[in-house]
């Protein structure tokens, strides 16, 4: 799998308008690839949208549209900032289709009174016949320049580019059967007939237009509900905010907000941007973005998220991040994103959908070839079998079906995982999610809360317990990592100094140092004593292994080369761990857990939560090198999944075939992911494995109907039931056939809806 292009590259989102067909995905998707600076281009037909990577160095907006254009279909950049304008355009769109479709077949039944002779009732039947198909003529023309112009339109640009797509069968079909009919009125002679007796076709095309505008429509309506989870989650964002300009108070849309406004937040109201609270205090409902529906006070220096409730309170807070670029904003956008992208089933499907029109043209050419040469049986002798197999066979295929059968599902399954707290970047991993046999899991913030406190000091000689902390703080104020605020936090609450200090440095998987006085000042585990060959006190030591034991990291303070104390660190074991482990365990995975602790520690906690094979004391690129040792297992080698939430974990998460990063980590662990579990819990990354292994389900099913589907569908259009049977497939049927096949898919796609976590 190539993550490279998540490093360097920007995301364009466009709205190719046209697309019908898994056809003119790859065309849409060949045109972008050739654009020189694009690296990547997938193409969504659920909805109809391109998820571009390009170099932003090499290529502009205009140069991708061109591209789309000049392949057939209209194109413009999404602005995903108008959620509710993007989605009216498309209801629109759906609407439009239905009056057309609506009409259309008013025109299709009209055209079949006219023509038919079995259906021309009174005063119809007092029509001569000629007259009555010219009325028919005059109908069809109607319909097809109107309701069906699209196909031709497209089927054209089409046949100019040297391509055939789902347009082309229509056009084609429809467009035979218009031409045979308007020749057989013009020149009855020239099929032996009479105008009285001669055979018309313009009820078949006129049908067919009616009934595949109506299959679009359903189908349209039914992708629309598709994305009903995706619409449900951008209605949840806040509208407007209240501004303060200089102690005034206006409300704004949250399109205007920008870094550094002071925005009011009253009680019920929801928070508008990401900041930080300024004045004022509140208790904050989170559950959006945590799955905690714990509500959290906020005070002063406080961070606040888009998206979150205010409970109680008043308070202003200064906006850092608004927008797109907001937690929230980013979880939309990301969702979106994940629709378009694709698992590697959809490429192979997209192969198949190359070659699957001309190939449809082929058999409907070779069928009428065929039925020319064989005698009609009896009692079909009047039939023009050659002419209506041909025109069957054509719109009976669907490629719309192909075309459809994994969109849909991605695009349903990436509204329930953000549903349940789960993004998903990449539709490579969502396929590969399934198949995975081992799953590495980092210790710190992903088993464990990833905020330790300070439980136990134990001073050593004639040091106090106050000495050990201040020494500790005295390093550890240049240190980020979650022990050294825990050691920050300890000082603040004891009140206590901590000496200026110099010469920071730090080894991971060992411990952190600097110069004290001028003396060296080392916080670490027990490996760092015997790196800088200080001795350890029995005593002391059987203590350290005390606390191992109870899942407490110790930490050894020293200045020079003496022993100023202990310090026992304690982060508290998630809630819903063990449970998520289990479930991992019924999968079928392998767990793993791999930290930079000490074994001890590290073997306490896995038993704490189930897991029995546990790599301790290990650095970044040692996580990544046990990745790819797991992935060698098994006769055809393994899947694996790596979770974790700290910049540490990058390179991993990287290496791991899916990477799931844990929401409250870090940014580099999140850009790194292919999963990012949006509420910071482990059960989420079982919950992702079984949304993958149910997405991928519906899709081999919809893949089955939509192959079954025109496996029997084209032998029974090309007339394998003639001569045994006397059944002839009519036109109308074989396009009202091709229409339900299109809606199948998208409504097996639709049950992923009724998706729930075991846990």
């Amino acid at each position: 799998m190539d993550k490279k292009y998540k490093k360097a590259e920007n995301v364009i989102t466009i709205n190719v308008k046209g697309m019908h067909c898994a056809s003119c995905v790859s065309r849409v998707e060949d045109a972008l690839t050739e654009v020189e600076g694009v690296t990547n281009a997938s193409v969504n037909l659920a909805t109809h949208q391109a998820v571009v990577r390009v170099d932003p160095s090499k290529v502009e907006h205009d140069s991708m549209l061109k591209a789309v254009e000049g392949a057939g279909y209209s194109a413009h950049v999404a602005d995903h900032s108008d959620h509710e304008g993007m989605d009216h355009m498309h209801h629109g769109e759906v609407e439009v289709m239905k009056f057309r479709a609506i009409f259309a077949l008013v025109i299709a039944v009209l055209v079949m009174l006219f023509t038919m002779d079995i259906m021309a009732f009174p005063p119809i039947s007092s029509i001569p016949k000629p007259v009555r198909n010219w009325i028919g003529f005059i109908l069809t023309t109607v319909s097809m320049i109107w309701a069906g112009r699209e196909f031709y339109v497209i089927a054209w640009k089409s046949l100019l580019k040297g391509y055939a797509e789902m347009n082309t069968l229509v056009a084609v079909g429809t467009g035979a059967a218009f031409v045979y009919s308007t020749i057989a009125i013009l020149s009855p002679a020239t099929f032996g007939a009479t105008p009285e007796t001669v055979l018309v076709y313009f009820d078949s095309a006129a049908m067919i237009i009616g009934l595949i505008l109506l299959g679009r429509y359903f189908e349209g309506l039914a992708k629309h509900m598709a994305g009903d989870s995706v619409r449900a989650l951008m209605e949840l964002a806040p509208k407007t905010a209240f501004k303060l300009v200089e102690g005034v108070e206006s409300e704004v849309p949250v399109s205007e907000l920008m870094p550094g406004d002071t925005v009011r937040v009253k009680p019920g109201g929801q928070i508008a941007a990401d900041g930080v609270v300024i004045d004022g205090a509140s208790t904050i409902d989170e559950s959006l973005l945590t799955g905690v529906s714990v509500p959290v006070d906020k005070t002063p220096d406080d961070q606040v998220r888009a998206g979150t409730i205010n409970t109680t309170g008043t308070f202003d807070f200064k906006v850092e991040q608004a927008g797109a670029e907001t937690v929230f904003g980013q979880i939309i956008e990301a969702t979106r994103n994940a629709q378009a992208l694709k698992p590697q089933i959809a490429r192979t499907v997209d192969k198949v959908a190359r070659i699957f029109v001309p190939v449809v043209i082929g058999i409907s050419i070779l069928t009428a070839i065929a039925w020319s040469l064989i005698p009609a049986p009896v009692g079909m002798e009047n039939a023009n079998i050659p002419f209506v197999t041909f025109i069957s066979v054509l719109v009976i295929a669907c490629p719309c079906a192909l075309g459809l059968a994994t969109p849909t599902a991605i695009l349903v399954a990436s509204g329930v995982g953000a549903r349940n707290g789960i993004l998903i970047k990449d539709g490579q991993s969502l396929e590969v999610a399934g198949w995975l046999g081992a799953i590495v899991l980092d210790k710190t913030g992903t088993i464990t809360e990833g905020r330790p406190s300070v439980t136990k000091v134990i001073p050593f000689g004639e040091f106090t317990e106050d000495d050990v902390i201040r020494y500790a703080a005295s390093v550890e104020q240049f240190s980020e990592h979650p022990a050294a605020i825990a050691v920050m936090k300890e000082a603040a609450r004891r009140d206590l100094k901590w000496r200026d200090a110099e010469d920071f440095q730090a080894e991971v998987g060992v411990g952190v140092r600097a110069k004290v006085g001028g003396s060296w000042v080392r916080i670490g585990s027990e490996t760092m004593l015997e790196q800088e060959d200080i001795e350890l006190d029995d005593d002391l030591s059987a203590r350290a292994d005390l606390m191992a034991t109870e899942a407490k990291t110790p930490l050894f303070v020293t200045r020079g080369n003496f022993i100023v104390g202990l310090i026992a660190m304690e982060d508290q074991i998630k809630e819903g761990a063990e449970a998520a482990i289990t479930r991992l365990n019924s999968l079928g995975l392998k767990p793993v857990l791999c930290t930079g602790d000490q074994e001890k520690v590290a073997r306490s906690v896995a038993a704490a939560v189930g897991i029995k094979n546990v790599k301790s004391e290990i650095g970044p690129q040692d996580k990544a090198g046990i990745i790819t040792r797991l992935k060698r297992e098994g006769k055809n080698g393994t899947f694996v999944a790596m979770v974790g939430d700290g910049i540490n974990d990058a390179v991993a998460l990287t290496e791991a075939d899916v990477g799931m990063a844990m929401g409250t980590g870090s940014d580099v662990a999140l850009m790194a992911g292919d999963f990012i579990l949006v509420h910071g819990d482990l059960k989420s990354a079982a919950t992702a494995i079984e949304l993958s292994r149910a997405t991928m389900g519906t899709i081999h099913s919809n893949l089955f109907l939509a192959f079954i589907y025109n496996v029997i569908a084209i032998p029974l259009a090309a007339g394998v039931l003639i001569t045994s049977m006397g059944i002839m497939l009519n036109p109308m049927i074989a396009a009202a056939a091709m229409s339900l096949s299109s809606i199948s898919v998208v409504i097996n796609s639709l049950k992923l809806n009724g998706f729930r976590s075991s846990l």
